[in-house]
């Protein structure tokens, strides 16, 4: 007579730890992944937008601070070393966009557009945070 061999039985912990692996690295995954964007140089409060749009901050990005102060590419500029350095990277077929608070005075906005102007850049893109 012939005996089967007795079924062993797997235990249902075995078939978690692979589903582990691939949810830790998912977390890490996104963790990294939502680190890569750049922070703005000054705390700023952005202008609202009435008809709700918003734009994706880019890489070449001047900033107006509430007191005045400029950025460029996340770096505190004056007015000369702004012209230098959108002058040594020429870029003139898009809008240059500028990221301003909104307690930023009018004066100081024009200020910021006369120097561009002096840079070379042709348009500006003022940016803002819809509603």
């Amino acid at each position: 007579m012939i005996i089967p061999e007795p079924k062993t039985f797997r235990h249902s912990d075995e078939n978690m730890l692979p589903m582990i692996n691939i949810v830790f690295l998912l977390l890490v995954f996104f963790m990294v992944a939502g680190a890569i964007t750049a922070a703005d140089y000054f705390e700023l409060t952005p202008v609202t937008s009435t008809d709700g749009t918003t734009t994706p901050q880019p890489e070449r990005l001047v900033e107006l601070s509430a007191d005045g102060q400029w950025a460029f590419a996340g770096k505190a500029v004056s007015a000369q070393q702004l012209i230098a350095a959108i002058q040594t990277k020429p870029n003139n077929k898009k809008p240059l966009p500028i990221k301003a608070d909104a307690a930023a005075t009018s004066a100081d906005l024009l200020l910021l557009m006369q120097t561009l102007r002096t840079a070379g850049v042709e348009q500006v893109r003022l940016l803002a945070q819809g509603e």
